[in-house]
């Protein structure tokens, strides 16, 4: 078996024993929509989350602007930012369009812009079907174009509850390519990386380290090497997390 295929196989194993979105028991996976066309609303911590069809999650996604002046990769802000923020995620994993959607822009305008802040993205698959857009995600970090990525994936993520199309097909290995074309990749440097074990390893380099810090759901937030013991819920809560590690 080659070694990208068995990094995915014993990566999938792995996670489906261990992670859940917003920490559900089990993996909670996004992709499909029950009968009807109705999408069930996961849960987090035992709290309903609001119905994602009314989140306005594509607005806000369309809306969510980074900074290309602060991007370092994966990173976003100066590497002299007294709080480090890691954000764990899944692009399938609603819980991180949650908080993609409603906080993000937030913690950027009011803590990344003003050199107080850096975050940084850490892949966190949550089962097999989340690395290919791990992957190709990576793929478009080598090429200084992460951000922009991953705000595709979630904005087709919100797609998904708003009428677009169902995970599988908006996730698709051809619709990878897709996105990577419509931002400008090079498409024989991002085909080669796709192939490549590399981007793999990335990703299952930031699991390894999730495993290490005992994270069992997403998204998962560490703040100067602490893991949050909660998530925020709101921005006033956010600024309450921020202004404390900065102090």
């Amino acid at each position: 078996m080659p070694k990208r295929m068995a990094l995915a196989v014993l990566g999938a194993l792995a996670v489906f024993a261990l992670a859940a979105c917003g920490g559900d028991d089990g993996a909670n996976d996004p992709a499909g929509k029950p009968a009807g066309g109705a999408t069930a609303a996961p849960t987090a911590r035992g709290t309903a989350v609001k119905d994602p069809t009314t989140g306005g999650y594509v607005a806000k996604m369309k809306a969510l602007s980074t900074p290309p002046e602060l991007v370092k990769g994966r990173k976003l802000g100066s590497d002299d930012a007294k709080v480090k923020l890691e954000m764990y995620e899944d692009f399938r994993c609603i819980h991180c369009l949650e908080f993609t959607a409603d906080f993000e822009q937030f913690i950027i305008d009011s803590y990344v812009k003003t050199g107080k802040v850096q975050i940084q993205f850490r892949y966190f698959p949550l089962g097999q079907t989340s690395l290919p857009m791990m992957v190709a995600a990576e793929c478009a970090n080598q090429q200084d174009q992460f951000w922009p990525y991953a705000k595709k994936l979630f904005l087709v993520q919100a797609e998904s509850y708003e009428g677009g199309p169902a995970l599988p097909e908006g996730f698709s290995e051809a619709k990878l390519k897709e996105y990577a074309a419509a931002l400008g990749l090079d498409a024989t440097k991002y085909a080669a990386c796709y192939a490549a074990d590399a981007p793999l390893d990335t990703v299952a380099a930031d699991y390894k380290q999730a495993q290490a810090i005992s994270l069992k759901g997403t998204p998962a937030f560490v703040v100067n090497g602490k893991l949050l013991a909660e998530n925020p819920a709101n921005n006033a809560a956010w600024k309450a997390v921020l202004d404390a590690a900065a102090k």
